[in-house]
């Protein structure tokens, strides 16, 4: 209980040892680490980006625990946070992307607690207003991937479920030319689809060329 309690403190405080906030070292204006207590705008982007599929809306409690565990995961474990937001000059969030670094289980295209070391992206949305959200947000998490793990020498992939009409059209042709303006020589591998909704989902996995 008593680390547990002790963890909760560092996620609410989510600060550096002189006090100030963690900043995210990023080439792209606007982006910057995306938290718990960035629930709210984030359940309101979702419901916005989904308005045509509800099946894919995981609603303000479902979304708040999501994002609370993720930050309480990163911390016990000292995992980087991989999960972004982008605010526009008016000051509000316009798009996010949740991901985090987990274990694909033995059951292909599902996260457990045994398997292979992934970074599982969950989700990336937009309010669909300011055209370029989308993109920053990639090139931001590739920043993050290149200094967090291919810069260590840690190679673990990246796992999306991606929806064929949006994430997966931009990730399937502008992956290479992302990859390239960080530094990273990049692949993607399609595991299979499914259907969610009136949507088809595309199961991917990003690899890095070595």
């Amino acid at each position: 209980p008593k680390l547990a309690e002790g963890i909760k403190k560092q996620v609410i405080e989510n600060s550096l040892p002189d006090g100030k906030k963690a900043e995210l070292v990023s080439g792209q204006k606007g982006v910057s680490y995306l938290t718990f207590e960035d629930t709210l705008p984030v359940a309101f982007i979702e419901g916005k980006a989904y308005h045509d599929n509800q099946t894919l809306i995981q609603y303000l409690h479902n979304m708040e625990n999501a994002l609370i565990a993720k930050d309480i995961n990163n911390t016990a474990k000292g995992r980087p946070n991989m999960s972004l937001k982008h605010t526009g000059e008016d000051g509000k969030i316009h798009g996010y992307m949740l991901a985090y670094e987990g274990r694909m289980s033995k059951d292909e295209g599902k996260e457990g607690e045994e398997g292979e070391p992934i970074i599982y992206v969950s989700d990336i949305a937009s309010d669909l207003k300011h055209p370029g959200t989308g993109g920053a947000l990639m090139r931001a998490f590739l920043e993050q991937y290149r200094q967090n793990y291919v810069s260590k020498g840690n190679f673990v992939p990246i796992y999306a479920q991606a929806r064929e009409k949006t994430s997966y059209a931009i990730i399937k042709s502008k992956l290479k030319k992302y990859g390239e303006e960080v530094g990273l020589e990049l692949e993607m591998e399609e595991l299979g689809t499914y259907k969610e909704g009136d949507d088809t989902m595309h199961q991917i996995v990003i690899r890095v060329k070595i």
